[in-house]
């Protein structure tokens, strides 16, 4: 029985740690942020929610770095000040120091202001016993004389990038302004003769090579590249072969290559396949040249580098295979290389007999076959959500709507290695979150309602009579007297007549409780469902003892939290797994006695959980961080950690988003609580929360459908506890 399912709310984060898990090897790759390369050509990648790792030239491997940092840390800047010490800023805050190549890592916070995050870093006149490193963020300009021991606060609000010339003039760069310091930070003069209208600068570079140096060069949102060979005094527009609109395109990042003053941009496109790359400049930025052949599409680059002859692409990219692209013929040609980097999204997992399946959120089924490797046997459909094997041992597939590309159900005759979709009955966007098989046939929870195969998946029919038109089926479950039960975006039904009719069961449920993800079958018969309030995304788990027709609270999930996956083993044993605190179980019948299991996870953000066929091996698939295994036989029930005693804000996934994302936090103790959205004049442009909350992990969505493309904040403050993080919208 199947009910693991990713819907559209799994697009926020999730990963984990736990008891005995144990990394499956899976397709390498990864959601990169940022790149940077230090003196000696050692080139450093900062992941979405997988941290830090190391390039080995000589074995073209990654290598994670990850020692003293957060367990789901994404980074945002990297500075390398000498061949050994390397800054760093995560989104959750603070500024982090390594003195080995990032074996190690410190937080060098004093002086800081904790409840903003860092976005940029940079470096001015250093030598072995002197120079200024500066960091910027929500809170302005900071800089250090001392290697980050202590720091000081020099001015401005909600600065994006940094940049200093070989004059130290400091550049920094905020929504529509940019501002230059000829005196280490203490006054501020805005430069902005020259550029358009509407700007918004997400990346600033300065060239130290001979024919141009200290020429600036600023990335913008939506308006190319511009230029100023005077200090900033004045700019020109740039932008001869980058292509000009407003539709999801900027320029995240720049780099100059000091050896010949060549300019390389990454250029993010989401809305057009033809316009995203890597964009190169021979003429000091006269003229670019698109280099793109290799990469994948749609064309997400959030990051380039550069190491002798060598170009680093990083790619962030759900809708392809994300990671390190690299080019050694000056970007004609580009090679995927991220051996070693464990920082993909699976969504989906299945073990057969001697072959392996992986599914992926950005559409991709991989196969690896008696252990002869992973490689692609579909591709170019919707988020992979489920697998499963029916009866007459064909497989199934589940998928999701996602990135342009159709969901709907597929199906395999040989063990996965090919894959055809079924379009009997369904619609071109069906979404397909969960399946069961029964005596009586198979039965499908999807965004067209509950649907019936009594041919083994070959033909369906929709059977809805009882249920809303526009009504959503997220889950679905079978009890031991054969009722059906089903979890919808409308709350909970149940058929006792194989789906024939269904009949509504929310009277035993609070108004506000009338959406519910996941069902699960337990094995005395009983029936366990996770709900949510559609007023204010709070959960509850109810509990049905008469076969689905009537629910009880049960006043027992561990926290406040929003899951990716509810199972049961076959020995009784419940499995919950969340989208931001790891892996729950629960083994007596009180339902109240859950259980966390980490150990060994370095992230627990998760995707979905699984269990095998024989019911003794538990399968997680996390966010960015791969897949793990557990051995159900060596868990100890009675085991219990440590509980999260302190406040967090993480930071909201997906980001870059359009429209909506998800915002999670923690609080250790009963608080009033408030979540707001600023824009970046500090204006308030959402109240997400504004009530007491008792401790428990939660997470919100946030619709900015009415927003304009930009950078924004959101704040959370719980009683003296305050953290800001800084969030894009990007349409």
């Amino acid at each position: 029985m199947l009910k693991n399912i990713v819907l559209f709310v799994l697009f926020s984060a999730l990963l984990f740690a736990q008891t005995g898990w144990e990394r499956i090897t899976v397709p390498e790759g990864g959601l990169i942020q940022t790149l940077e390369t230090s003196p000696d050509g050692t080139v450093y990648a900062g992941t979405d929610r997988g941290g830090m790792y190391r390039f080995n030239s000589g074995t073209s491997e990654w290598k994670p770095i990850n020692s003293g940092l957060p367990y789901d840390a994404t980074i945002h800047d990297i500075l390398c000040i000498n061949d050994n010490e390397i800054f760093i800023t995560p989104y959750s805050g603070g500024i982090y120091y390594s003195s080995d190549k990032g074996e190690n890592w410190e937080e060098r916070n004093s002086g800081l202001d904790l409840t903003y995050s860092y976005n940029n870093l940079a470096v001015s006149r250093f030598d072995s016993t002197s120079g200024f490193i500066y960091a910027a963020g929500g809170n302005g300009v900071y800089i250090s004389r001392d290697k980050g021991l202590n720091w000081s606060r020099l001015g401005l609000s909600s600065v994006i990038r940094l940049a200093i010339n070989s004059k130290g003039y400091i550049f920094a760069s905020k929504l529509n302004s940019l501002y230059r310091s000829t005196d280490n930070g203490q006054n501020w003069e805005i430069k902005t003769t020259g550029f358009a209208y509407n700007f918004d600068i997400y990346s600033l570079a300065v060239s130290n090579h001979q024919t141009s140096r200290d020429y600036l060069y600023a990335g913008t949102y939506a308006n190319g590249v511009y230029r100023s060979t005077n200090d900033g005094d004045n700019w020109e527009a740039v932008h001869t072969g980058i292509p000009m609109d407003d539709r999801g395109h900027g320029v995240l990042d720049l780099k100059v290559d000091n050896s010949n003053g060549n300019v390389y941009a990454a250029f993010y496109s989401i809305s057009r396949d033809t316009t995203g790359g890597i964009y190169i400049s021979t003429d000091s930025s006269e003229s670019w040249i698109r280099k793109y052949n290799g990469l994948p599409s749609p064309f997400t680059m959030y990051a380039v580098a550069i190491s002798g002859s060598k170009i680093f692409a990083g790619v962030n990219n759900e809708s392809q295979p994300g990671g390190i692209y690299v080019s050694s013929n000056s970007g004609d040609n580009w090679e995927f290389t991220s051996n070693g980097m464990n920082n993909m999204l699976y969504t989906a997992y299945y073990k057969g007999n001697n072959y392996q399946l992986a599914g992926t959120s950005f559409g991709t089924i991989y196969k690896n076959d008696n252990g002869a490797g992973w490689q692609i046997v579909k591709s170019n459909m919707g988020l992979v959500n489920n697998f499963i094997k029916i009866n007459n041992g064909n497989l199934l597939a589940l998928s999701i709507y996602r990135s342009s590309k159709e969901g709907g159900l597929y199906k395999s005759t040989d063990n996965g290695s090919n894959w055809e979709k079924i379009t009997s009955v369904f619609s071109y966007y069906l979404d397909c979150y969960d399946i069961i098989e029964t005596a009586s046939g198979l039965y499908l929870a999807s965004s067209d309602g509950v649907c019936k195969s009594t041919d083994n998946g070959d033909n369906w029919v929709k059977i809805n009579e009882g249920l809303e038109d526009e009504i959503v089926v997220y889950s679905i479950a079978k009890l031991s007297n054969n009722n059906l039960v089903i979890g919808t975006n409308r709350g909970i039904f149940y058929s006792a007549n194989s789906g024939e009719e269904w009949l509504p069961v929310n009277s035993d449920l609070p108004a506000s409780y009338h959406g519910c993800y996941f069902v699960t079958e337990l094995n005395n018969g009983e029936a366990l469902a996770h709900t949510y309030r559609v007023d204010n995304g709070e959960f509850a788990v109810y509990i049905s003892s008469n076969s689905g027709t009537s629910w009880t609270n049960t006043n027992s999930i561990p926290t406040n939290m929003n899951i990716a996956a509810l199972e049961t083993s076959p020995d009784g044993i419940i499995w919950l797994a969340s989208q931001s605190s790891g892996v729950f179980r629960n083994g007596d019948n009180t339902y109240s006695n859950w259980v966390e299991t980490n150990d060994n996870l370095y992230n627990r953000i998760l995707t979905n959980l699984s269990i095998s066929e024989s019911g003794t091996e538990i399968y997680l698939c996390t966010y960015a961080n791969g897949i793990f295994s557990l051995d159900e036989t060596t868990v100890d029930v009675e085991k219990s950690e440590e509980k999260n005693k302190t406040f967090v804000l993480m930071q909201n996934y997906p980001n870059p988003f359009n429209p909506s994302t998800m915002i999670s936090y923690q609080l250790p103790m009963n608080n009033f609580v408030t979540l707001k959205v600023y824009n970046m004049l500090g204006q308030e442009v959402a109240t997400l929360v504004n009530r007491q909350q008792p401790a428990g992990n939660y997470e919100v969505k946030f619709d900015a459908s009415n927003l304009s493309s930009g950078i924004y904040l959101y704040k959370l403050q719980a009683g003296e506890f305050s953290s800001v993080k800084k969030l894009i919208l990007m349409k």
